[in-house]
Order: structure tokens, then sequence, then C-alpha cells
């Protein structure tokens, strides 16, 4: 590959498009995920993409845009919180150098396209980029915040970005509610790579295992899920349940006391983070998802790569990513009860688990593939 006016062309002579990612990498959560994953697939189609990250993170995600051969950079470029001052003081303090090196970067590369991935950090970077005529496009993983400062934040990326890509419908539909401006907003769901995800033969056992997996936040909804678990064992149903992840200590805490309370301590393993995704959902023969809002539902189309069934509340985008009655069972969110029915029924039914985990799988190949998803995304920004 070789450049010419600015521009990198591949052997055949022809222009590679240059897309520059920015934001995201605090940890390595869902969204980051899946903006590897859509990194790694545009990469294979010959776009040459970079990113950067602020510098304030664990550097998970640094680490596996490296090993995916995704140039990255990590700046001191952080977000302005009217709740954390010392935090934005930081971001102030170290904004000049910073954005004195973004700048560089972005007229040493000459970006076909700028992708913002997050819309604090939209606040920062739009401005320091002023003037370098740039193609700017935003990303949004999360159902938008109605809050009154991200809703003057999103009028400004909208009137400011040439289209809005929305990685879910029910994101979609929460920005054409809220009415923000003309750019197109567009649909771009995330890709699952099936080919790290195994169905693993989980063989015949007498306990079921039950798992959760995300960050461990009021959202999630574990504490709904413990009631369900108090259900199956006064049901008499041996079942375990496994937590994967980490996230706010405070509800942890009382998810702890909450499980000493019911005695239910022998009935629950805390696994911590687990990167290795196929030793992830080889520990389940059910995956939970008992959120109160999911954007898209990420860990969801996940377990369906790995053939395992999905009870999960019927919100956001787990109504999309789950084929109800199909490829799992969707059930009313913060209802317990109801929740502890449909997993009772897939507990006492192992064939359904396997009809149901084979659907999952067969669901996320033809509708959640990352080629789908990098060729939509180019679309988007064409």
């Amino acid at each position: 590959m070789r450049s010419t006016a600015g521009h990198a062309v591949n052997a055949t002579g022809k222009q590679v498009m240059k897309v520059l990612f920015i934001g995201g990498g605090f940890r390595f959560w869902g969204m980051e995920q899946g903006l590897l994953t859509l990194e790694e697939h545009l990469q294979e189609r010959g776009v040459q993409c970079l990113h950067v990250t602020g510098a304030w993170s664990d550097g998970v995600f640094n680490a596996r845009l490296g090993a995916a051969g995704i140039e990255h950079h990590a700046f001191k470029l952080g977000r302005l919180y009217l709740t954390k001052p010392s935090w934005t003081f930081e971001t102030l303090k170290e904004l000049p150098q910073a954005g004195a090196k973004l700048r560089k970067l972005v007229r040493s590369f000459k970006p076909d396209v700028v992708v913002h991935v997050d819309n604090r950090f939209f606040l920062v970077i739009y401005p320091i980029l002023l003037g370098l005529k740039c193609r700017h496009v935003y990303c949004e993983a999360v159902t938008p915040s109605r809050a009154w400062v991200d809703a003057l934040i999103y009028r400004l990326i909208f009137a400011s970005c040439s289209s809005v890509i929305a990685h879910s419908i029910d994101t979609e539909q929460a920005f054409r509610k809220m009415n923000l401006g003309r750019s197109p907003i567009i649909t771009v769901e995330y890709g699952i790579d099936c080919r790290l995800f195994t169905s693993n033969a989980r063989g015949a056992r007498t306990t079921t295992y039950i798992g959760i997996v995300g960050q461990i936040i009021p959202r999630k909804g574990h504490d709904i899920l413990l009631k369900s678990l108090m259900l199956l064992k006064r049901r008499r149903l041996d079942v375990c349940l496994v937590i994967i992840g980490e996230g706010d200590k405070e509800f942890s805490d009382t998810l702890k006391l909450q499980i000493a309370d019911w005695r239910l301590d022998d009935s629950i393993r805390w696994m911590g983070v687990i990167q290795d995704k196929s030793i992830i959902y080889s520990q389940f023969d059910i995956l939970a998802v008992p959120s109160r809002s999911e954007a898209f539902g990420l860990v969801a189309a996940e377990a369906g790569a790995s053939c395992l069934p999905v009870v999960a509340s019927r919100v956001g985008g787990l109504q999309h990513v789950i084929a109800d009655g199909e490829s799992g069972i969707l059930v009313e969110p913060e209802n317990a009860e109801q929740l502890s029915d449909a997993l009772e029924r897939l507990i006492t039914n192992p064939a359904l688990r396997n009809s149901m985990g084979m659907a999952g799988r067969h669901r996320v190949e033809s509708r959640f593939s990352p080629e789908r998803m990098a060729e939509n995304f180019l679309r988007a920004v064409q």
C-alpha cells in the first residue's frame, strides 16, 4: 500500500477508504466489542481504520485493537462532567496538548470520515477538529438520554454530522422521537463473529447453570434474577447462577446481602471478568438477560452464537435479537415470577433448550453477521 495526494492506495491503484474512530475504551464493554468486530471486518474489506481513545482507561480496548492489527492512539482527551469537577479539571488541563496531538494526527491521516462514538466525548473533540474539513458521522450504541444536557449535545451532533448511525432499531426510534434535526438516522446493528463461539456439547448434568453476563449495575437486573432464583429453589429445582462481570460496588454489596438473607450462597458463583468468549458461554445451559433497559443486547446475540437459549426482558433491542418462542423467551421487565416460570420451562426441558439454542445460532448467522454490519456501515458513511 502506498500513498498519493494524502490518500492510501492499494496495489491495483484503487484508493482506500480511511476511517478515524474516536471514543470508547474506558472499559472493554459491549460497545468496545462491537467496534472491534466492525473495524476488523472493515479492514478485511480493505478499509484503513485508525482509532483514538482517551488515555484514562484500563487499556484493554487498546490492547485488543493492537492485537487485531488496528492502528490506535490513546490521548488524554476526556469528557466534561457536571457532577465530577475534578475529572473535568483534568480534562481541561490536558486538553491543549492532547488536542494538538489529535489535530496533527488528523492532518497526517487525512480520514475520509471521522466517526464519533460518545456524545460527551464529541463535545470536547468536535471543536478541536474545526477547520480541518473533516466529514463527521456519529454512532450511538445506547438508548439516548433525554436529560437536558444530553439533548443539547445531540442537537449539536445532528447539526454537525452528515449522518447518525444507531446500533439498534430501539436507538433509532428513540432518536426519531426526540426530533433532533435533519441528519439521516441509519440503523447498523452489531455483528457477531460466530467463529469466536462454539456450541460445546454441555452433556447431561443434574445441575442447570444459568448465566448472567455484563456490568453489575441496577439497569442489568441482577436483583430481579436473584428473586427468580429464590423461587426456583423453593420449587426444589437444582440450579446454579453464574455471575460474570464487575461493576457498581454498592449494588454488588446489596446483592450479596440479599443472597445471604435468602441463603442462596451455595447456588451462586461469582466469576469476575472473563475476556475469552468461548469460556464464558460454555459454562451455562441458559443465559438470563433481565435488563430494565437494553439498546441492543450484545450478550443475548453472543449466547445465540454459542447455541444457548436466552430468557430476557421484553425491552429495547432484546425484542429484535431474540425470536420469542424460537431462540429464547421474552418476559415482562421487573417480573421475577414470570422470569422464573420461563427459566423453569427450559430447566425441565433439555430438548427445548437444544432446539432454541440451535435456532439462536441460525438467527445470529443470518441477521447479525459482521459482514452484514460492515456492509451496512459503509453504506451509511459513504
